[in-house]
């Protein structure tokens, strides 16, 4: 699984430019706008256009949004997706960050070990209590985050290029066992990970026509078909690539006519040392210890193949005990990655709080005012030792002070009275921001109730069905022996038993004749009898 991000939308060039990107269906590619939230906007170009807006309620915010690439290692149903959005969010403390899911379909990966489908994930730099997102050590939780998301997932473990930082991290966050995993696969100080194509390598093949991720594709199947004796050389002669031995001890580049791929140990993803013994070794006595190794094949947590293989090589009641301990393990699993999900369903946009900028203007307001309460004073004091004492010094008209020293303080009250007005203008602008912020927040919290109410009636009804496997499981330990088809068949069985037993009282829930579907969890277990 590889997560990515990056920073975006500085130019409105650039937003034009990654907007195209995203709607694209070029070379086959199927494109779904999956989820818009924290925005009205029904599209992408809409919903970047309303992050860049947000950036403005940030006086230090230079980008208006993040940009983050989802590839998975296998398809990701609904459920693994909308967990891996969260988790991802929650890293980031963006939950109240407004961000849009793009899904892309139908693009094969180069070197054939990633799902065909893969997700862009553009989450808003600024909130709308006017913060931005703090990008530090962005990395290490990203990559915390996809650890988490392959060892729940069932999906390899990719090693990380800072194990020590990933590792810390799991373990502050909790998950002991996921820093264990990420340790085991720690790569060598020479063996570190690197990108096969680096974004300017596939914009500059791209340029004169040629598809880095298809040559890519091709010079691993050639290099996995020599573990069988295929020369390297001649094979990728014969789809126009040029093996040649670089300017670097021990480095061989692939070339397509003049144009660079680039190095043969990045794009097969193997280190130096095993492409340097490869090319001095003849073909049929490369080693299975220098050759590629081929990845494990990976089966899904709690499916029908993972309980079978588990217990192989048991039988009787230890079959059926681990069987049973496997089974309860990911279902329980299940309940409470789906409760989480419930509970984030169920809270709403939550109520536009004051920006940081109108809280800076009340402060100007209330500055304002206070520098004309004292200026008035200094006004009134001045007046007051203006009138000279006895009443022939008032008849006569002396004053005590000079006339240009009462000029330069009625002058003070006037600067501080216009700027009390200013403020006061722009208070009564923001005032008119904050409302519209109201407005949008209302529609917007209108149109997510209804997406998120059948969200929540399947959430339910999931967590329900997954409760009463459990307790069918429970019951009876060796329904988890047949797998899923099995415990799903026992529910069932067991549902139509209660339609058949269970006393209802008037009025409390509906008979078994509208549909109801009482759940196993309510029937005592001395009454709930093996499938």
């Amino acid at each position: 699984m590889i997560i990515n991000i990056h920073p975006h939308g500085r130019t409105p060039s650039a937003r034009s430019a990654l907007a195209a990107h995203l709607t694209a269906t070029t070379g086959g590619q199927g494109v779904r706008l999956v989820r818009v939230r924290g925005t009205i906007a029904d599209a992408v170009e809409g919903a970047i256009a309303c992050f860049a807006r947000l950036r403005a309620l940030s006086e230090r915010a230079r980008i208006a949004f993040w940009h983050l690439n989802l590839n998975p290692i296998r398809f990701w149903n609904a459920t693994q997706r909308d967990e891996a959005v969260r988790r991802i969010l929650k890293a980031l403390s963006a939950e109240r960050h407004a961000y849009v899911l793009i899904e892309h379909t139908a693009k094969p990966r180069a070197r054939g070990e990633g799902a065909p489908t893969h997700y862009h994930l553009l989450i808003a730099n600024v909130g709308r209590d006017g913060r931005a997102l703090n990008p530090s050590f962005a990395y290490v939780r990203l990559e915390a985050v996809r650890a988490t998301l392959e060892v729940d997932f069932g999906e390899a473990v990719t090693p990380s290029r800072r194990t020590d930082a990933v590792v810390r991290r799991l373990h502050r966050d909790g998950r002991p066992d996921v820093a264990s995993a990420v340790e085991a696969v720690r790569p060598a100080s020479d063996a570190q990970p690197k990108s096969g194509l680096s974004t300017a390598t596939r914009a500059r093949l791209a340029r004169v026509g040629l598809s880095a991720p298809g040559l890519r594709a091709q010079v691993i199947d050639i290099y996995r078909r020599g573990e069988e004796g295929t020369s390297l050389c001649p094979a990728l002669a014969d789809i126009g690539l040029t093996l040649m031995e670089g300017k670097r001890t021990g480095i061989w580049i692939v070339k397509a006519g003049d144009h660079l791929v680039g190095s043969l140990d990045r794009l097969v993803a193997r280190p130096r040392a095993e492409i340097a013994t490869r090319m001095t070794v003849p073909p049929r006595a490369v080693s299975p210890e220098t050759g590629p190794k081929r990845a494990d094949a990976t089966i899904e947590i709690g499916s029908v193949d993972d309980v079978s293989l588990a217990t192989q090589e048991q039988t009787g009641s230890q079959k059926i005990s681990v069987a049973a301990a496997s089974w309860t393990r990911h279902i329980q699993g299940l309940i409470d990655a789906s409760q989480t999900a419930l509970e984030e369903a169920e809270r709403r946009t939550e109520r536009p709080e004051r920006t940081r900028l109108i809280a800076m203007v009340e402060r100007r307001v209330v500055a304002a005012r206070a520098a004309r309460e004292a200026a008035e004073l200094v006004l009134v004091e001045q007046m007051r030792k203006m009138a000279p004492s006895g009443w022939f010094n008032r008849i006569l008209g002396r004053t005590a002070l000079h006339e240009s020293l009462m000029r330069t303080v009625r002058a003070d009250v006037a600067r501080a009275m216009h700027c009390l007005e200013t403020v006061k203008e722009r208070k009564a602008h923001i005032g008119g921001r904050v409302a519209a912020e109201l407005r949008h927040w209302q529609e917007t919290v209108a149109r997510e109730d209804r997406e998120q109410a059948r969200e929540e009636h399947r959430l339910k009804g999931q967590i329900e069905l997954w409760r009463e496997a459990l307790a069918v499981i429970e019951a009876d330990p060796q329904v988890a022996v047949g797998g899923s088809a099995a415990i799903k068949e026992a529910v069932l069985t067991k549902r139509a038993e209660l339609r058949k037993i269970q006393p209802w009282s008037r009025g409390s829930r509906p008979s078994p004749a509208h549909g109801s579907t009482p759940p196993i969890s309510t029937v005592p277990r001395s009454s709930t009898a093996s499938p």
